[in-house]
């Protein structure tokens, strides 16, 4: 299948996601933070803040497998961004919850910060609760979208709205409450 053929290559770019690697993640658009520590990168936000969002942007993508692993610490969501602009107005976000739910969406910078909905529900594959992990998989081919959660085929979503752009990291909490969540392991594939 396409997950198996996408991840078995060699990945085209690879980050731990610890204090010591070289990659420059930055905030984007929002009020949260960065932190790469030794353990991994965290993202937070503080009380009353809407999210979360840090980009990679020395580097830009089109047709990829981008999967990396995500625990909430606290708040409610988080997951990846992708073929994003530099501000954070444009872009795609693949998010869990702390209660099984996914989201795959999308922003527009007539739609601001609030995301435009291609596919959501809730899948028994996500661990569910604070501080466990879970590994997030989107595919992105041309316009074709493939979101996988620990290895398991969840949708697809056909949109050609964004063809390219940076990648990043999100955590966010629909209540203002302020969140955390811990990324690592992050790789990238050529599709």
């Amino acid at each position: 299948n396409l997950y198996i053929q996408a991840t078995s290559r060699a990945p085209i770019f690879t980050d731990s996601l610890q204090l010591q690697t070289a990659n420059q993640w930055q905030p984007a658009n929002t009020p949260g933070r960065c932190n790469l520590q030794a353990d991994a990168l965290h993202t937070f936000s503080p009380s009353g803040s809407t999210a979360a969002e840090c980009v990679l942007e020395a580097a830009k993508f089109t047709n990829f497998a981008f999967q990396v692993q995500v625990s909430i610490v606290q708040g409610n969501t988080a997951g990846l961004v992708f073929r994003a602009d530099s501000l954070g107005h444009k872009q795609y976000l693949l998010g869990i919850t702390t209660s099984g739910r996914y989201m795959l969406a999308l922003t527009t910078k007539s739609s601001g910060s609030q995301p435009h909905v291609l596919a959501s529900g809730i899948s028994s594959v996500i661990n569910q609760g604070l501080n466990h992990f879970n590994q997030l998989t989107i595919i992105a081919r041309d316009s074709t979208l493939y979101l996988y959660i620990n290895g398991q085929f969840i949708t697809q979503v056909n949109d050609g709205t964004y063809s390219s752009g940076s990648i990043g990291l999100y955590s966010v909490d629909p209540h203002g409450t302020a969140t955390e969540a811990v990324f690592d392991y992050l790789c990238i594939w050529s599709v």
